[in-house]
């Protein structure tokens, strides 16, 4: 296995070493990924598992930090227009998809080397040595995470970055292979897209398929799906919780549910639906985009605007982690036929994505 990936790693190589400084100021600081499952308020959800809120926020204040101090005139509005923000989610997926791989690989990390990364962390020490307290007053309070979480976020970044290691140390780059990385990590495209799902239906129309669900059809789910409509209601047990700690039980709140998934079932119908309807409208070069809102009046068709895409993204603003979608989009220059390539899934939406410009 570690023989094949070294005869593959050349490919990658020289985006990792791109990626280096990023990587590894993330695995100095950066926060890990098992406080966020105990909160919902996640910004990027990659393979099951979730990058939290404040573990970006507190990514971003670094990155925010280090420019503010190399740059004398960096301000909020310069931070906008460096995309920073972008810039630090994706340095947080990148560390997350190294670790995931990392450990399909059999790579490991004792718990003596998590100690140890911790132990010597600089941030960590007072007169040269470790200080515990300092250290659990960083973890509490300004990660927002347990001390048992932060070993784990500990262990994932020292995965990635032995895989991150391995590659460097294992790679042999041709001028060919450092030529294609090179337009890979500089070619990019800025595109449009319009995105159908349930943030994207207007609020009349939800509660409208909500109010159209008859109590035949909560029964026939029932029926067929209570498998589905138990696992909804395990993982969302915080939402029938009562006054005194105690959960309302699922026999009285599954119709409830059922008409929910119902609902969810429809939009995500009519999302590929009215998605494919807007993609061969789009595809008339004679079409005038102020039709869409008449075309397709149950969406918000304001179209999403993203400029700099590049092929090694895995991370699209108010659309999330889309590595096919980015991919779609560079295997489509150059194709006759459509100015957009077919409507594609990301997560619970369906898009339609239009290329606008292509360095």
């Amino acid at each position: 296995m570690f023989t094949d990936l070294r005869k593959k790693s050349g490919s990658l190589i020289v985006y990792l070493m791109f990626a280096a400084i990023i990587i590894t100021f993330v695995i100095s600081f950066g926060p890990g990924d098992q406080g966020c499952r105990a909160q919902p308020n996640w910004v990027a959800m990659v393979d099951g598992d979730v990058i939290t809120q404040a573990e970006f926020r507190f990514l971003y204040n670094n990155y925010y930090d280090f420019y503010q101090r190399m740059i004398p005139e960096f301000n909020a509005k310069k931070a906008q227009e460096m995309n920073i923000a972008k810039l630090a989610l994706d340095s947080l997926v990148d560390v997350m998809l190294l670790a995931q791989k990392a450990e399909q690989l059999g790579f490991t990390v004792t718990e003596e080397e998590i100690r140890k990364e911790i132990t010597e962390t600089p941030y960590f020490q007072q007169g040269g040595t470790f200080n515990r307290d300092q250290y659990n007053r960083f973890v509490q309070f300004q990660m927002g995470m347990t001390v048992a979480a932060y070993e784990e976020k500990v262990r994932r970044d020292l995965l990635a970055k032995r895989l991150r290691s391995f590659l460097n140390d294992s790679a042999d780059i041709s001028e060919d292979e450092m030529k294609e990385e090179f337009i890979n990590t500089n070619e990019s495209l800025d595109a449009q897209f319009f995105v159908f799902g349930k943030n994207r239906m207007k609020p009349e129309v939800i509660e409208k398929l909500r109010h159209a669900v008859n109590e035949n059809e909560l029964k026939e789910f029932l029926a067929k799906e209570e498998k589905r409509a138990r696992s909804f209601y395990e993982d969302n047990k915080d939402r029938w919780k009562k006054d005194d700690k105690t959960v309302t039980p699922f026999e009285e709140v599954k119709e409830e549910i059922a008409r929910e998934l119902t609902l969810d079932d429809r939009i995500a119908a009519l999302a590929k639906a009215d998605a494919a309807k807007a993609y061969s409208l789009l595809s008339n070069p004679s079409y005038k985009l102020d039709n869409l809102k008449k075309d397709l009046p149950d969406w918000d068709m304001t179209p999403l605007m993203q400029s700099g895409i590049r092929k090694n993204q895995q991370y699209l603003p108010d659309l999330g982690v889309a590595p096919a979608l980015i991919k779609t989009l560079f295997a489509h220059i150059g194709l006759s036929g459509p100015s957009q390539p077919a409507p594609i899934e990301v997560d619970d939406k369906v898009v339609v994505a239009r290329i606008l410009k292509h360095t």
